[in-house]
């Protein structure tokens, strides 16, 4: 018994209630607008948080370093309080105070966002005991969703302050115990940090080096990396000359158009295209960054020596060294311990920067060096190009009020895919049990189509009993009966006047065997190919139509046809070829079976006498074609006229079986 198609593609889309993606609904929208109050609405507003997502920064790719941040020590419940504390140096006026997580994979726990408090609160003093805090922003109230691998932007400004301290009331868990960890902590004053470097102070601390430190959180250096945006850079940026000893030393300074006071420089490493998974390329392991007033260098001031030991490649991260308090007109990085590429030693730097005032003056800069290393995509004006060897450099606060933005939009979306999901499941629910109550009503309903359908097959069924027996009675009966009589006129003539009559009787009978094997092949169980009906098509017209030319054509014919189908054209083929033989006196006869679209054609055409079809003998000579065509809802064709041949056609519908 076959269910209505629309009462199962309900049932289809319904599905078991709490299956559906949160993702997107798994119900089409029209149902849902329909079924489910609420869920048009909140669609909606996720549809514009989306729309506004893709308007932001994609998060950046995690980048390693070796300095992951500052690490608590362990809490035996997540209420105990641990903080960090921040000394600017002096009073100082900023913007905005940006949380970066640690990214760090510890036993069970994930990776970004590693130890980020649950609850927390950051504060400004100009003390730094604390005695009189300002609150600066507060997230100890309720918990706050892990930020992951995008930083927490908090806006303050007209804020100043020498010291800032962020207290987490409530710890993350870290398997049976709890911890306070965070990758960095930024403070900024138009486009500075102006935390890079300054002095922390903890209520405790978990020391591993150089992974978990204190001063760590102030260091530059974060799983964000440097702030780029589109689009992509076009070159790698400058290269030294290659050594086969690491200890040579090779150098490369900037001259600023006029000497300026200089807040800070920042160095990128590298990351050439031909060189994909070396993260800081180039980056010397020792080095001294200097700065003179005078073009010809000749009294440099020191402002960070890094010679005494390797440092730690930096990757990604941009390194940031504070100027002094004199004018710079020229700024030297000198590499005394090179970077080791393959079997040689090289130094190498995406770019430098220079901040005076709020703007990078180093921009387009003159560049010389001690030696270099020139390729298409080496070239020492790309070190003041404004570029990684990747993407372009963006400005820190736009960047990163974007990338907390971005986490904002996606956890909001994350809540609306929470609730659609919510809201569908529900709808999901209200589906079934309206299929279900559609289903007792189809099942019923199918149950009386079906014994309707029944019915209607046996009336059929007895119908073609009807017809066949008629066949038998009128082709084998009266075949038969003329045999009886033959039979008897032998008997009375005797045996000499008997031999024409018995060849009439032979003929009968092989008419009779013949007319047996049709109706034997008509009412077979199988359908029948439509190879079978041309075949019994050729039988026919070669046993009636003897020495006259013939031809049989067909074309587009379905692989079978229904039983009542391949009767009715067989049985009209036959009697229209009958009428030929009889009649028509032709030399030539064409017997066309076609199949168009949804309707089957058979046609025969003879080019013998014709006939008028009003006179009285045609219309009994036609009346059994007529009624086969109606039989099968069909359509009777016949043209013809004395002395032009004649065209008698059938054309049916075919229906979908």
């Amino acid at each position: 018994m076959l269910l209505p198609r629309h009462i199962i593609l309900l049932l289809l889309l319904a599905g078991p209630a709490g299956h559906c993606a949160e993702s997107s609904p798994f119900l089409p929208t029209s149902l849902l607008r329909l079924v489910a109050p609420g869920w048009a609405e909140a669609d909606a507003t996720r549809a514009v948080h989306a729309a506004a997502l893709s308007r932001l920064p994609a998060a950046p790719h995690t980048q390693p370093t070796a300095r992951l941040g500052y690490h608590s020590t362990f809490a035996s419940q997540p209420a105990a309080t641990k903080w960090l504390q921040i000394d600017l140096g002096a009073v100082r006026a900023f913007d905005s105070v940006v949380l970066v997580a640690a990214e760090a994979a510890e036993d069970a726990t994930p990776g970004p966002g590693y130890g980020f408090p649950v609850r927390f609160r950051i504060e400004a003093a100009d003390d730094e005991h604390f005695a009189e805090p300002r609150l600066v922003s507060d997230a100890s109230e309720s918990d706050f969703a892990n930020p992951g691998a995008l930083p927490v932007f908090l806006p303050c400004p007209g804020t100043a302050a020498r010291y800032l301290r962020l207290t987490a009331t409530r710890l993350a868990k870290r398997g049976d115990r709890w911890i306070f960890a965070l990758g960095e902590m930024m403070v900024l004053a138009g486009g500075r940090d102006i935390a890079i470097g300054c002095p922390v102070r903890t209520a405790d601390a978990y020391r591993a080096i150089p992974a978990w430190l204190p001063e760590n959180a102030t260091d530059g250096h974060s799983a964000l990396g440097a702030p780029t945006a589109s689009p992509a850079s076009r070159s790698n940026g400058w290269h030294s000359g290659i050594s086969r000893v690491p200890d040579a030393e090779k150098w490369v300074q900037v001259r600023l158009p006029q000497p300026v006071m200089i807040d800070e420089i920042r160095l990128y490493a590298a990351r050439p295209a031909d060189f994909p998974v070396r993260s800081g390329f180039g980056f010397p392991l020792r080095f001294r960054v200097e700065a003179a007033a005078d073009a010809a260098f000749a009294h440099p001031r020191v402002w960070l020596d890094a010679t005494a030991q390797d440092y730690l490649n930096p990757g990604e991260n941009p390194v940031t060294i504070l100027g002094d308090s004199q004018p710079a007109g020229v700024i030297r990085i000198t590499a005394t311990r090179l970077w080791e590429r393959s079997d040689d030693f090289v130094f190498a730097l995406a770019e430098l920067e220079a901040w005076s005032g709020g703007k990078n003056v180093a921009r387009g800069a003159e560049i010389s060096f001690s030696d270099e290393t020139l390729t298409p995509v080496w070239q020492p004006a790309a070190l003041v190009d404004g570029a990684t060897s990747r993407w372009q450099i963006a400005e820190w606060p736009a960047w990163l009020r974007a990338l907390s933005e971005r986490r904002e939009r996606e956890m909001q979306l994350a809540a609306f895919d929470r609730r659609l999901a919510e809201i569908e499941r529900f709808a999901q629910a209200r589906l079934i049990r309206w299929a279900l109550s559609f289903l007792t009503a189809a099942a019923l309903l199918a149950s009386t189509a079906f014994w309707f359908a029944r019915r209607r097959r046996a009336a059929a069924a007895e119908q073609l009993r009807q017809r066949i027996a008629a066949d038998l009675h009128d082709e084998i009966g009266s075949q038969l009966a003329s045999i009886a009589l033959l039979s008897q006129v032998a008997q009375r003539r005797g045996e000499t006047s008997s031999a024409g009559v018995l060849a009439e009787i032979q003929g009968i009978a092989r008419e009779t065997s013949e007319a047996m094997r049709d109706i034997v092949w008509l009412v077979r169980p199988s359908p029948g190919s439509v190879e079978e009906l041309v075949a019994r098509l050729r039988e026919v017209a070669r046993r009636l139509l003897g020495e006259t030319a013939w031809t049989l054509e067909i074309d587009g014919l379905p692989a079978t046809l229904p039983l009542d189908v391949r009767r009715h054209v067989y049985l009209f083929a036959r009697e229209a070829l009958r009428n030929v033989a009889g009649h028509a006196a032709a030399s030539r006869v064409q017997i066309e079976l076609t199949a168009a679209g949804r309707h089957l054609t058979l046609e025969v055409i003879d080019d013998g006498a014709g006939f008028s079809p009003d006179a009285p003998a045609c219309g009994i000579g036609l009346l059994s074609l007529r009624q086969r065509a109606r039989d099968l809802a069909g359509e009777f064709q016949l043209t013809t006229a004395p002395g032009h041949g004649t065209r008698i056609g059938l054309c049916i519908p075919l229906r979908k079986r």
